[in-house]
């Protein structure tokens, strides 16, 4: 076949189809003629009144001039609003805008107050102990070197002086019993040797020998005595003595190096402690002077 004939072909069976949808149109405008000469049209009575349409729709209005208003307090945060003006009323400037519960509040600030009283007087008594401490302390180190000073010059002195000098004086003391027991027998024998050559009664002559024997009598037991007081001297407590002012000295030096380390940690745990106290002080008035603790919103224009 042809590109003529093809296209002739084409053509009619356009032809058709055209009308095809000619015939099916016709036919329906006549059938919906026949339907309207069967029923007549609605009528509407119409009368003059205002006309109004009605729009419902959901939204929210938003002022132009509207302000934000926020509260963040800095220290109490548990406030719980009991009253606020409503969304979209005009508010002037000084209008309060919201009534808060302050009752906790109210509390903890009474609370804060009584601990920084509380603080106070403690940063006080701190400051007046720190001072005193402060003047004690190089004193009490001084008293502990002169301890070991005293304790050392005595250690010193006994041994280049004193116990030389304490075993001298328990042997003269040891010597001048001695001799007093010398004298006292050698009175006796002359008396009776005496009293053999004079005339004297009897009588006379018993009182004065008896005297002078309870004398003699007398003397050995101080001899005796002297002689006990020697040998204890000699061989205990003047010993002794030496031993104690030894550990003495030894022992005064040892409390000085334990005075001055604890007496100087003490001040200066009492510096720092006190630091501590001064600043928690501070905060604990800057926390009660902080404005933020009662501040009321206000605000000027529409409210939220």
């Amino acid at each position: 076949m042809t590109k003529r004939s093809t296209l002739h072909c084409l053509i009619w069976l356009i032809g058709i189809l055209l009308f095809d949808a000619s015939s099916t149109y016709a036919a329906d405008e006549e059938t919906k003629k026949e339907e309207t000469k069967a029923k007549p049209p609605a009528t509407h009575a119409v009368k003059a009144e205002p006309l109004r349409i009605e729009l419902n729709l959901s939204g929210t209005f938003e002022s132009e001039h509207t302000v934000e208003v926020s509260l963040r307090p800095k220290v109490w945060s548990k406030l719980e609003v009991k009253s606020a003006k409503d969304h979209g009323t005009l508010v002037k400037k000084g209008d309060q805008l919201l009534e808060l519960d302050l009752e906790g509040l109210e509390r903890a600030v009474a609370a804060a107050e009584q601990a920084l009283a509380v603080s106070k007087l403690s940063l006080e008594e701190a400051k007046v102990g720190l001072d005193a401490q402060r003047k004690t302390t190089p004193m009490s180190v001084r008293a502990a070197e002169r301890n070991v000073k005293n304790a050392n010059d005595d250690l010193q002195y006994f041994l280049a002086v004193d116990r030389d000098q304490s075993i001298k004086s328990a042997e003269r003391s040891l010597k001048g019993s001695q001799f007093a027991l010398e004298y006292a027998t050698e009175e006796l024998n002359q008396l009776r040797q005496m009293y053999k050559a004079d005339d004297l009664t009897e009588e006379t002559e018993e009182i004065i020998l008896k005297r002078a024997e309870r004398s003699v009598e007398s003397a050995q037991f101080l001899l005796e005595s002297a002689k006990l007081r020697t040998a204890r001297s000699l061989k205990t407590t003047i010993p002794r003595r030496e031993v104690e002012l030894t550990e003495s000295t030894k022992r005064e030096s040892l409390n000085l190096a334990n005075t001055v380390t604890t007496l100087t940690a003490g001040l200066m745990k009492a510096e720092i402690g006190f630091e501590k106290q001064r600043i928690e002080y501070a905060q604990a008035e800057d926390a009660r002077n902080s404005r933020a603790w009662t501040h009321q919103p206000h605000a000027d224009g529409q409210c939220c």
